[in-house]
């Protein structure tokens, strides 16, 4: 088997290894190679970072299966040259994975879960280190393959996205080579060359994509890629998920219940029945939350509601439809405006809900 199949078969797996989360890897198609040495910034605003490539990289996004659901799951390859290739992968998860204890549990398991799926390239780890970025937890790995193949990765928990930042070579230097021109240069100039842009920079110069449901029967823009899943609430029947997490948290569901409300005064009565199950909720969980405004709306004849919450310096915007025995439920959560960001964050959050409309 030859070094480049060893690298990048290493490096996709590392990339698909999050607590066993993932279950199947996005196809994997060898780019051309490319004798390309001058470094060009790449920015992706969906990706919210920038790196340097010595190419324009071929980007593969796909959505795979997991336990919590449809992952997005991005990929950047950069053409190879003759000896290296880059990689910068990212996955978005339905979690906060920077809640307290989840950090190093999910770095561990990368690490583990990656090292099993690549166990016949006998990977030996020769080097391990923590590391972070704008004081997000990583880590640092260094591996060693069957044959002359090494893979340097760095990885990264930023709030419910996984980043993986990787770069394959042989393990030997050329014998004439310029010092520095060599692999572990290479790969430190690379590797370092990759930032986070802030979420509350990307999302308002980001170009929202429209996101439609034909089976929910709706339409919403986000600023990225949403994460989709269902699963039964309760008494409630099954709850139907779209949500992306970046400045704030957006989220778009809907559930159909058992009974149709028989007319406007029902309707009404179960909508402050939401809104009365939703604020107990918060008080269960140690929330007291501070109601700002209560909104009663009509959307193409359909009623429904608007409340504004702020609780743990957050606002929290949600918009309640009733469609027959649907309801729909659109909510934004973000940061409390300040002197600093103005009203950025307000500005995100209305405009995510007021892009939601129903599809005839």
């Amino acid at each position: 088997m030859n070094t480049q199949k060893h690298l990048l078969t290493a490096l996709t797996f590392f990339a698909c290894a999050i607590g066993g989360i993932a279950q199947q890897q996005a196809p994997i198609t060898s780019p051309a190679s490319s004798a390309a040495t001058i470094p060009k910034e790449y920015v992706s605003t969906d990706g919210r970072f920038k790196v340097l490539f010595p190419a324009k990289p071929n980007e593969i996004h796909e959505t795979i299966d997991s336990p919590m659901g449809k992952v997005p799951f991005h990929m950047l390859i950069c053409p190879f040259t003759s000896t290296v290739s880059y990689h910068v992968f990212y996955m978005d998860y339905p979690i906060d994975l920077e809640q307290a204890g989840l950090v190093k549990k999910a770095l561990d398991s990368a690490r583990q879960g990656s090292l099993s799926r690549i166990a016949k390239e006998d990977p030996h780890i020769v080097e391990e280190s923590d590391i972070s970025i704008d004081g997000h937890a990583g880590r640092f790995l260094r591996i060693e393959l069957k044959g002359d193949a090494v893979a340097r990765m760095r990885y990264f928990v930023v709030g419910n996205r996984v980043y993986v930042v990787g770069l394959g070579s042989p393990k030997q230097n050329p014998k004439v080579v310029e010092p520095a021109n060599d692999y572990e240069t290479i790969a430190t100039r690379f590797m370092d060359s990759f930032k986070i842009t802030p979420p509350l920079e990307t999302d308002m110069a980001a170009i929202w994509q429209e996101f439609s449901s034909t089976e929910g029967k709706f339409k919403v823009q986000f600023p990225g890629t949403p994460h989709q899943s269902s699963a039964p609430a309760e008494s409630l029947g099954l709850v139907h998920v779209a949500q992306y997490q970046s400045a704030g948290l957006y989220s778009a569901m809907y559930i159909d219940y058992k009974e149709t409300p028989k007319d406007l005064v029902a309707t009404i009565e179960l909508l402050d029945s939401l809104r009365l199950g939703e604020l107990d909720q918060l008080v269960k969980q140690g929330i007291t939350p501070i109601l700002l405004s209560e909104t009663t709306i009509f959307l193409n004849g359909h009623p429904g509601r608007v409340l504004v919450l702020e609780f743990s310096n957050r606002i929290y915007r949600r918009k309640m439809l009733v469609v027959k025995n649907r309801i729909y439920i659109i909510t934004a959560t973000a940061p409390k405006d300040d002197a600093t960001t103005r009203n950025k964050y307000e500005t995100l959050s209305v405009r995510f809900l007021n892009s939601f409309s129903f599809i005839a």
